[in-house]
C-alpha cells in the first residue's frame, strides 16, 4: 500500500530485477488485466498498482474523483523505484503513463501505451471530421446520468461497436455497473483535460505507440498526432482494437517486450 491524499493505493509486486516496470491499468479494469504480461516480464520487477476505485484500494464518492489523484499516486511509485523505470499503459492507464513522464522526465526510461486517451489533441491537432465525431459523443454522454446503464451502454459500444454492451457476458456487466461512478468519472476527466499535443513534444525518453487494427477511427487519429509529437515516438499497429492487451494479449507482447528489453 501507498498513501496519497489521505487515500491508501493497493499495489502488486512481482519479481526483483531492474529496472522496475510499473503496468497502468485502464478505466474499468484493474491490475490483474497485466497478470499475463508481468509473467512475461520476469523476472523485471512489475510494479502494478489499482487505482482509486479498483480492487483493494479506497473507494471514492461519488463524483468525488479526478485524474491527479492517480497520477499523484504513479509518481509516488515512480519515485519508489531504485533507479529509472518503465511505464506501461493502457487507455486511462496510458494518458497517466505519458503524464507521469512529463513530470519525470529524469526518471522514465521508456514509454509504452496502447491507444491513450488523449482527446484534446483531438482540439489542439486534430481533423474537423474526429472532432467533430468526439463531440457528438460527448453530448450522448452528457444526455444520460453519468455511470447509468444508458451511459456504460454508450460507452462500451463506442469503444467496441454497436451491441457491445448487451454482448458482455453478465458478470462483466454487473462489474461494469457496480463500478459505474468511477469509470464515468474518469472518462470526464479524460474529456476535461486540456493537456495540448505539443505538450508530448518535450518527451525525451523513446515511446511505443500502440493502436489496434479494429479500433475506432477517432482513437487512431489520436495515436498518430500523438506520434508525430514525440520525438522519439514509434507507433505500430497490432491485431484487435481498444482492448488488445488483453484481447489479444500475446500479440501485443510480442511487441512491447522487445522494446522495454532494448538497452538493458
Amino acid at each position: 500500500m501507498i498513501r496519497v491524499r489521505d487515500c491508501q493505493i493497493a499495489t502488486t509486486v512481482r519479481g526483483e530485477t531492474t529496472p522496475a516496470v510499473i503496468l497502468c491499468h485502464s478505466t474499468g479494469m484493474g491490475s490483474m488485466q497485466w497478470a499475463r504480461i508481468a509473467r512475461g516480464l520476469a523476472p523485471r520487477r512489475c510494479v502494478m498498482p489499482d487505482w482509486l476505485g479498483y480492487g483493494e484500494s479506497d473507494g471514492v464518492l461519488e463524483g468525488s474523483k479526478d485524474w491527479t489523484l492517480d497520477l499523484d499516486a504513479l509518481l509516488a511509485l515512480v519515485d519508489a523505484q531504485d533507479g529509472s523505470v518503465d511505464l506501461v499503459g493502457h487507455s486511462y492507464g496510458g494518458f497517466l503513463a505519458l503524464q507521469a513522464s512529463l513530470v519525470r522526465p529524469d526518471k522514465v526510461r521508456r514509454v509504452a501505451v496502447h491507444e491513450p486517451v488523449l482527446w484534446e489533441t483531438l482540439r489542439t491537432g486534430g481533423e474537423q471530421l474526429h472532432r467533430d465525431s468526439f463531440d457528438a459523443i460527448c453530448t450522448g454522454l452528457a444526455k444520460v446520468a453519468r455511470g447509468g446503464e444508458a451511459w456504460l451502454e454508450a460507452f462500451v459500444d463506442f469503444w467496441n461497436g454497436a451491441g457491445a454492451w448487451k454482448a458482455l457476458p453478465p458478470s462483466r456487466a454487473d462489474v461494469w455497473r457496480h463500478n459505474g461512478a468511477v469509470i464515468s468519472a474518469e472518462v470526464h476527466g479524460l474529456i476535461d483535460d486540456r493537456t495540448p499535443c505539443t505538450a508530448w513534444s518535450a518527451l525525451p525518453m523513446p515511446v511505443l505507440v500502440t493502436v489496434g487494427a479494429g479500433t475506432t477511427a477517432i482513437e487512431s487519429h489520436v495515436c498518430d498526432i500523438l506520434h508525430r509529437s514525440l520525438p522519439m515516438g514509434v507507433l505500430t499497429k497490432v491485431p484487435g482494437g481498444h482492448m488488445a492487451p488483453v484481447s489479444k494479449g500475446r500479440s501485443w507482447m510480442d511487441v512491447v517486450l522487445p522494446f522495454l528489453d532494448a538497452e538493458l
